[in-house]
Order: C-alpha cells, then structure tokens, then sequence
C-alpha cells in the first residue's frame, strides 16, 4: 500500500507540474486531512485565463471510471466547469485526457483550442 500511495503522489505532482506549463493557470490542490479521510471527486481546481475552470482527477495507468470518486464527480451539477480525468501512463510525461460530457467520459486530443 505504502508504493501506491507513493506512486500517485509522484503522478499527481506531475499532472500539477504539466497544468503549470500553460501560462496564467493557476491550481489549487484538494489535499486530504487524513490518509484515512474519504475519497474526494477530484483532485484540483485548475484555472485559466479565458478558460472555464476544471475540476480535474489524476490517475495512474488506468481510468477507472467505475469508481466511486468518478461517478460523484461525473454527477456533480453546474455547468460552469469543465469535469476532466487525466491518466498518466508509465514514463508518460503528459496526460491521456476524458472529459465528462452529458453522459459519457469521451476521449479530448486537444482540450486548451475547444471552450
């Protein structure tokens, strides 16, 4: 368990080191208290100059769209944000991206061009 959690500690670093790349984003990270508190929809906020905001969940070499943090944040309600997942594979340095639009985690190649 211990390797895990480090692993998705370097993998979320590096989603926050790959959001920081584009200018004027700002993050902020919703850390947990406790490694023993509740699973949280997503990981960090992420805005950006003439962008909607994301809600954005990090993950490490699968998707997981089955799990219980995914169907809460797909479930959230407003339409103001942007709700997305970013997968990391193995040595991969930028992100596979799914956004959840209407009813679906559909795949986006370019997600910084389409608002």
């Amino acid at each position: 368990m211990p390797n895990s959690r480090a692993k998705g500690s370097r993998t979320f670093r590096k989603a926050c080191r790959y959001a920081l790349g584009f200018p004027g984003t700002v993050l902020l990270p919703m850390y947990q208290v406790s490694r023993f508190a509740q699973p949280q929809p997503f990981d960090f906020l992420m805005f950006r100059p003439t962008h909607w905001i994301r809600l954005v969940e990090v993950r490490t070499g699968q998707w997981g769209v089955a799990k219980p943090q995914t169907r809460t944040l797909a479930g959230l309600p407003g339409e103001m944000y942007r709700k997305q997942l970013w997968r990391f594979q193995d040595r991969q340095m930028t992100p596979d991206l799914r956004e959840w639009q209407e009813d679906a985690w559909n795949t986006i190649t370019n997600p910084w061009e389409v608002e």
